[in-house]
């Protein structure tokens, strides 16, 4: 029995779809999922449950395509399937793209992935501090000022090429 890795090889070299049966009934579904019909008329069928179907497609990301050309092949991929894929991938692409991005609107693992829960803590403290709030003191914005004079008079004497 050949191993994952050794048949999703021999899959991708022959362009073979290792779990066809599968991949059509996960297109029905996604697209049924998705909603029905007018895929060109505007783009609000595209919401957060549509773009989470994409994750269940039971073959590899690397077999996507030869599945669907495989299923073109076998006129087992409808044309409203491609009417379908055409308009998530094309026409709505804005949209699609925008709610699956990480730790976006429609990110299933959002509170699982530290990027997004340290950026949710910096909107939050942003979100629930006013500007005097995070203001360096006066104390730091004094040596700050101090430390930039400082700077300038070496880089004056450096460019006029004499030390104090």
């Amino acid at each position: 029995m050949l191993s994952r890795s050794v048949w999703a090889l021999v899959t991708c070299a022959v362009g073979i779809c290792s779990q066809f049966d599968q991949y059509i009934a996960w297109l029905d579904s996604f697209m049924t999922g998705c909603g029905s019909g007018s895929w060109f008329d505007n783009c609000d069928w595209v919401t957060c449950e549509c773009v989470n179907l994409a994750l269940s497609v039971p073959v590899p990301n690397s077999e996507v395509a030869q599945c669907f050309e495989q299923g073109m092949k076998l006129q087992k991929v409808t044309r409203e399937h491609q009417q379908f894929t055409f308009a998530l991938m094309q026409t709505c692409y804005g949209k699609t793209e925008e709610l699956g991005k990480p730790c976006g609107t429609c990110d299933k693992f959002r509170s699982e992935r530290i990027e997004c829960l340290q950026a949710d803590s910096l909107v939050s403290f942003i979100e629930n501090n006013t500007a005097e709030d995070i203001q360096p003191s006066a104390n730091i914005q004094d040596k700050a000022s101090a430390a930039t004079v400082a700077l300038s008079v070496v880089l004056i004497f450096l460019l006029v090429g004499t030390a104090p």
